[in-house]
């Protein structure tokens, strides 16, 4: 199996179900760091596209979504 596809199987029912689409999501996520946003996890590309995750103040998790 390729390596991202074993590395969503491993995602599964773990994932926040709140995605936010964004014509780039490295820039988002930096702006976001420069508002000191907690970025959960940094951009990775998939086949998908590219994708972080990150909170808001109360600890909800979001999935940033760059389609690719």
């Amino acid at each position: 199996m390729p390596e991202p596809a074993a590395e969503m199987l491993q995602l599964i029912g773990k994932m926040p179900g709140n995605v936010l689409y964004t014509d780039d999501c490295r820039k988002t996520v930096a702006d976001m760091k420069a508002k000191d946003v907690k970025i959960l996890r940094e951009p990775v590309d998939y086949p998908y596209g590219v994708e972080a995750v990150f909170a808001d103040p109360d600890g909800n998790a979001y999935v940033l979504l760059q389609q690719g």
